[in-house]
C-alpha cells in the first residue's frame, strides 16, 4: 500500500489526492485516466526528495509503471515500490 504523504516537502509534490486508493494487487494498479496523466514522469531517473508516499510513473519501454518511496524499519530510508498500471475503470456488478 502507499503510505501517506505527511513529510512537509509533501506540499510542493503535485500527485493525485486519490492515488492512494487506486485499486491494486502485487503486480498490477488500476488508475483512472486523470490519475495516470496526474503523475509526474520520471522514466530516466528517481525525483529528488525523498520521503514516504511520493508516487511518480515511469515508462520502461512499453509498460507504465506506478512508482512510489515506500516505509521502512529505518525512518531514515524508504524502499521504491512500483506496479503495473492498467487504466480504466472497475466494472459495477449488478445482481
Amino acid at each position: 500500500m502507499i503510505p501517506a504523504l505527511t513529510d512537509p516537502m509533501g506540499k510542493y509534490w503535485r500527485q493525485p489526492d486519490d492515488i492512494r486508493s487506486a485499486p491494486m494487487d502485487g503486480k498490477h494498479v488500476l488508475l483512472s485516466r486523470s490519475q495516470f496523466q496526474g503523475l509526474n514522469e520520471y522514466s530516466a531517473s528517481h525525483p529528488s526528495g525523498v520521503y514516504p508516499g511520493k508516487c511518480w510513473r515511469r515508462q520502461e519501454g512499453r509498460i507504465n509503471l506506478l512508482v512510489w518511496y515506500g516505509e521502512t524499519s529505518d525512518p531514515k530510508k524508504c524502499s521504491i515500490e512500483f506496479r503495473e498500471i492498467r487504466i480504466g475503470r472497475l466494472k459495477e456488478v449488478h445482481t
